[in-house]
């Protein structure tokens, strides 16, 4: 007897239902490492027209090379050799179909014995095509596998609404994007261009072109770093995206490919430039501007940088003769000018009233720098027309070369600083440039950046908000950080209570969902859930600037819906900053004393109001990121649940054993105490066996049931018959029938069933969860592998013909 007919009657035997099950790929490995069988549905795979001529032509049926640079031939012997030594081995691989055709699948190899001792690996084969929907790159298996977590991610990303794929063939310098969200935003499901096409063709935004163009020579460099980049959409405007991507090399270490997602940041985007900008003039303000300026000296060491420090000059006459409406509108039209100058990585900021910072990273050659400043002087001459005279406005600014100055932003400020007394002293509306020959005797009078009449900072707690920044991003993880941070607002802020409120809901409750209080102060946060809109709206229609506040309780809210409760918490005075949302308070930051009535100042009320916004957009980006991670486990339960069927099939000899493991998987998916399948018997009229897995702690409750009617669960099979599955509430108020009461006696509120179908598609049995706590509603997995299990039950004679 030879090898095949071997295998023949071990199928027979063991994988007779298997074989020709409706669309399983089965095919089995000997312990020579060669393929000795497969079933029919394999040689369709393939493009074979019977099992004989797939045996012939098996070795034609990948390519030489996988995407990984492995040798196809080894490859594969190395996965089997695996299995047999793991006893089970599950991976990804690109085939080819006889026509030459690309063919991903999934592959899952279980080890397998026979009585005998001899052993066989028998392989799963599932075709990842239709996963694509049609749209195929070479080895484009590898690539995703490779990037993301697991196999079916790729159709999960597509169908998020923040998100899109791309893949980069480094060789070809061509990129393809996918996804549900560039149909949303461009109006197509995939963009096939060359690389450089996207600036040619207007996608990008003029002021990231250049980011691009250094993402595109970092790819091909093998090299990986975030960008952020605005893509143009379908109505002509541009939307912020975070890309992020990893690099695949090939067996020689060269890139070939960068695979990654886009991720549509642009609330986010939006949110941050309102916190970092000026809302005049559009530049960054006094915080953003030294914060970026001292991120850009750290990631550009030893390189030459330029900083411009301008003054207005005669700019408070505009303001006492014209108006502040006008002085405002010149601020305007200056910002817009200087803007027009420099390139989008360079850092503009008005750090005072009527003072301009320019910060341009890796300035080239000094007749550059002249000329620059030259346009400056120029751009700021403007004149405007009074009833009896006109007002004329220029610029006096100084400049510092950081090749001159040594040490941090505040140095190279001092430095420009004392330029600009220099340009000042020789009569305004010009430049003057640092160097070290400057004599202290001539700079007398000179302020810092800390010191300037002018600056914000006397109205905001710039160390506050610095160290709110640095216990945010501290690490990566922001779970725990929230509580941290208010607590550090609290002891700042010397008050009781700190607390932030939300609304899940488009505003009609809202949610006390983080406190701090201070040791001997009651916490509020349990009493202050679901709080109806009517019960706070006094705060959001006298709020002003988005602040409210009440030095004393009692003389300003007395009249208020809230007083009550406020007054019941022991507050006499408390600030609230609250930040919008599509026209309603999404989340609101709120400081309560308990203690004593207090004044709240002006600096305090800009620092809150300046907090919110942080806290909001970091709360909202650390929810987003859980309910990313929390999709994550789910499709990892799913696979799980899969393997579960796939080892029942193929890897178990007890069928009990595999029957168990399957209900486990079945409980763990959908987080149930007990689950079960019930076989009927041939004619439909009784149970012929019945089977349960129960969580520690649960009762079993299948005993003596086979042999019992099926008329029993007349009101599930009705049900199964007709809509296909059930998700049912059990209540001792719908208990009519003798199945709800046994139920409700035995604690059972809820049930999720779905039916077992025999090959003609009559019902032959249900497989059931009790009390599903999640996924109760994604019925889908444990009703795509009945097939499978009804397989596996005629296999392994538990289900008679």
């Amino acid at each position: 007897m030879n090898e095949y007919d071997l295998m023949e009657g071990i199928a027979a035997s063991t994988f007779a239902q298997i074989s020709q099950a409706r669309g399983l790929c089965v095919q089995v490995w000997s312990k020579a490492l060669q393929i000795v069988y497969g079933n029919q549905s394999t040689a369709q795979l393939f493009g074979a027209d019977s099992q004989e001529r797939y045996l012939e032509c098996v070795s034609q049926l990948m390519p030489d090379y996988q995407p990984s640079g492995v040798t196809s031939a080894m490859g594969i012997l190395e996965q089997v050799q695996t299995a047999f030594a793991q006893g089970n081995h599950q991976f990804y691989w690109l085939y080819c179909k006889l026509d030459g055709t690309e063919l991903p699948c999934q592959v899952t190899l279980v080890r397998h014995e026979e009585d005998d001792g001899s052993q066989w690996v028998v392989g799963l084969i599932r075709d990842l095509t239709a996963t694509f929907e049609g749209e195929k790159l070479e080895g484009y298996d590898y690539y995703f596998n490779n990037t993301f977590s697991n196999s079916d991610l790729l159709q999960v990303a597509v169908e998020l609404t923040n998100e899109w794929l791309f893949v980069a063939d480094l060789r070809t310098k061509t990129i393809q994007y996918y996804g549900n969200l560039i149909y949303q935003h461009m109006g197509q499901y995939k963009i096939s261009d060359a690389m450089g096409d996207a600036i040619a063709l207007g996608y990008i935004h003029p002021d990231d072109e250049e980011a691009y163009l250094h993402t595109v020579a970092l790819m091909q460099a093998g090299l990986s770093e975030p960008v952020e980049l605005r893509y143009r959409q379908q109505d002509g405007t541009y939307r912020y995206y975070r890309m992020l991507y990893q690099i695949i090399k090939d067996s020689q270490g060269h890139p070939v490919y960068a695979a990654g997602k886009g991720v549509d940041i642009h609330d986010e985007m939006n949110m941050k430039l309102q916190v970092e900008k000026d809302q005049l003039t559009n530049c960054y303000n006094k915080i953003s501007t030294e914060l970026k300026i001292n991120h850009l000296l750290a990631q550009y060491v030893g390189q030459n940088h330029v900083l411009m420090i301008l003054d207005i000059d005669e700019f408070k006459a505009i303001n006492d003769n014209l108006g502040h409406y006008v002085g405002d509108h010149v601020l305007q039209e200056i910002a817009a000018g200087i803007q027009g100058l420099f390139r989008a990585g360079d850092v503009i900021g008005r750090v005072g009233g009527d003072e301009f910072i320019v910060f341009v990273p890796n300035m080239g050659v000094a007749s550059v720098l002249e000329q620059k400043a030259k346009d400056v002087v120029k751009v700021c001459q403007r004149t405007y027309q009074g009833i009896y005279r006109d007002y004329s406005v220029s610029a006096s600014v100084g400049i510092a070369c950081s090749g001159d100055v040594d040490g941090d932003f505040e140095a190279l400020y001092k430095a420009a600083d004392k330029a600009l007394y220099q340009s000042k002293s020789k009569g305004k509306n010009c430049y003057t440039i640092y160097n070290q020959s400057m004599s202290e005797s001539e700079l007398q009078g000179i302020t810092t950046i800390d010191q300037v009449n002018r600056s914000i900072s006397a109205f905001f707690d710039y160390d506050l908000v610095a160290a709110m920044f640095d216990i945010l991003y501290a690490k990566a993880d922001q779970v725990g950080i929230i509580n941290q941070v208010l607590g550090y607002i609290g002891e700042k802020f010397g008050v009781d209570r700190v607390y932030t409120f939300e609304t899940f809901d488009g505003g009609k409750t809202y949610d006390n969902t983080f406190e701090w209080c201070k040791e001997g102060i009651p916490t509020e946060i349990d009493s202050l859930q679901d709080m109806p809109e009517e019960l706070v709206q006094d705060y959001f229609w006298t709020a002003q600037h988005d602040l409210i506040y009440a030095n004393n309780l009692q003389e300003s809210m007395k009249n208020s819906v809230a007083y009550e409760l406020m007054a019941r918490q022991g507050i006499l005075s408390f600030a609230h900053a609250q930040v919008r949302r599509e026209g309603y308070v999404s989340f609101f930051l709120g400081l309560d004393d308990c203690s004593t009535y207090r004044h709240w100042s002006e600096k305090e009320l800009n620092s809150l109001r300046y907090i919110a916004k942080i806290m909001s957009l970091t709360i909202q980006n650390q929810r987003t990121q859980m309910t990313m991670d929390a999709m994550h486990q789910e499709r990892l339960l799913e696979e799980q649940l899969y393997r579960s069927c796939s080892e029942c099939l193929l890897g178990v000899k007890n069928p009990q054993q595999g029957i168990d493991k399957l209900l486990s998987a079945f409980a763990t998916y959908y987080g149930a105490g007990r689950s079960y399948l019930f076989v009927f018997s041939p004619d439909g009229a009784t149970i012929q066996s019945a089977y349960e897995w129960c969580a520690e702690g649960v009762s079993y409750e299948t005993d003596g049931v086979a042999g019992n009617s099926v008329d029993f669960f007349a009101e599930w099979v009705q049900g199964l018959e007709v809509g296909g599955c059930l998700l049912l509430d059990i209540t001792p108020e719908t208990a009519h029938t003798p199945l709800r009461k046994l139920l409700v006696g035995i604690g059972v509120s809820a049930v999720l069933v779905v039916p077992l179908r025999g090959e003609d598609g009559s019902l032959i049995g249900f497989v059931g969860v009790d009390n599903p706590t999640r996924h109760g509603e994604n019925v889908a997995p444990m009703a795509s592998v009945c097939d499978v299990i009804a397989s596996f039950l005629y296999r392994s004679s538990l289900l008679e013909d």
